[in-house]
């Protein structure tokens, strides 16, 4: 059983004063039940802060001591904490961004760590939750490896929060540590790392409306791809390209692209991956005139998505079903569509990309002559945008507000 002396020494490397118990048992590297028993004497104590969900917290003052104390940890003893604690992290992130979205490449490291106890989780909510309790820990524990050498953990642990970070709206620190992440894998010479990085950095530009930094981490990652023979990756990286310049409003080169991926995933056998690219190349179709078309492969990307069980897919696949419907005139089906993907966007915690949906929906309740119900739904993307704070969620807001005023 280790010592309340030692929990605390090592409770002193984390920057932020709060981690769980799992994390706790993998710092101190001894089997949970022994750190329960350590950590129930520190609660009666007062030292610790038991504060639900089996994470603890401690005061400001007690944790600037705790990080003196830790201090006196030797270099091995805190290297091998180190290491501990950082393999919790990208193990549990790791297992909770498979909730997310399983359909991106594992983030796991092939070494094992042994010590090192995963929180168990068993649900989509599960994972959301603990994202949020230690986003502040996991951003952080980026920067920590890599001021400790530990270069290979900071780009996994940046790309396993990636589809965490896009839905909660942290799209700045995206791009903050996309940055860190580019620069640990080219410390290490690992190419694929360079370039799989490069690509997640530029989609957060994009994002960021950065367009110009965005083009230039695409080209180095789809160059890195190609130089490789990396098909999965060249795919991957056409894909977002596509978007890139759907967001560029340049819709016969984001056509280009999204065509140059969903032959890429047919050739690869990914069928989950052809759902998103034939309803990128739907969006496009159907932003150039060519509705017809733009249905045909929205409805076959639709049937696709929901055998290989992409809601995430599905979401985006009804909100361009939705902008069809609607260039034909059919402001049923389209209600219907855009209703259903504000729906999934909410349930998978995009409050900003339920907002949007939300935005739409509104705007064909009112040509459907159903004010007060414009109004709710514009009330309803109000709320989800709350606590988005980028300067995509910022400009929606503004529209939002406008058109409740004009409801």
């Amino acid at each position: 059983r280790p010592s309340a002396q030692l929990l605390l020494r090592v409770l002193g490397l984390l920057p932020y004063p709060s981690i769980d118990i799992y994390g706790s048992a993998s710092l101190v590297g001894v089997p949970l039940s022994e750190v329960r028993l350590v950590v129930r004497d520190l609660l009666r104590a007062h030292l610790l802060t038991d504060a639900g969900g089996e994470r603890l917290e401690w005061h400001s003052l007690l944790h600037a001591y705790v990080r003196e104390l830790a201090k006196r940890l030797d270099g091995a003893e805190r290297t091998n904490a180190t290491k501990r604690l950082l393999e919790y992290y990208l193990r549990t992130a790791a297992a909770a961004d498979a909730f997310l979205d399983s359909n991106w490449e594992s983030v796991r490291r092939q070494e094992t760590v042994p010590y090192v106890v995963e929180r168990p989780l068993e649900s989509y909510s599960d994972a959301m939750e603990w994202f949020v309790a230690e986003l502040k820990n996991l951003l952080a524990a980026i920067e920590l490896a890599m001021r400790h050498g530990f270069e290979e953990y900071a780009y996994r642990l940046y790309w396993s929060m990636t589809t965490f970070l896009y839905r909660h709206g942290d799209w700045p620190e995206w791009a903050e540590k996309g940055l860190v992440a580019v620069k640990a894998a080219e410390r290490l010479g690992h190419q694929v790392a360079c370039a799989r990085s490069h690509r997640i950095l530029a989609t957060a530009y994009t994002r960021l409306s950065q367009y110009e930094k965005a083009s230039y981490h695409y080209t180095r990652a789809r160059d890195i791809f190609i130089e490789l023979g990396d098909r999965v990756g060249e795919a991957h990286t056409e894909l977002v390209l596509g978007r890139h310049f759907g967001w560029l409003d340049e819709p016969q080169e984001a056509l280009r692209h999204a065509k140059r991926a969903l032959l890429l995933y047919r050739q690869i056998g990914d069928r989950g991956w052809e759902a998103r690219a034939m309803n990128d190349v739907a969006r496009e179709y159907g932003r150039l005139g060519n509705v017809d078309e733009g249905f045909r492969y929205g409805t076959n990307a639709l049937r696709l998505a929901t055998e290989v069980g992409d809601r995430d897919a599905e979401a985006s696949i009804h909100s361009v079903l939705g902008e069809l419907s609607a260039q034909r005139g059919a402001i049923k089906d389209a209600l219907n569509y855009y209703d259903s993907a504000a729906t999934t966007r909410r349930q998978l915690g995009d409050y900003y990309g339920g907002a949007k949906a939300s935005m739409q929906l509104a705007h064909y309740t009112l040509l459907d002559g159903r004010r007060d119900e414009a109004r709710t739904i514009l009330i309803q993307a109000m709320y989800d945008l709350s606590n988005v704070d980028h300067s995509e969620a910022v400009r929606l807001r503004a529209e939002i507000l406008a058109k409740l005023k004009e409801v």
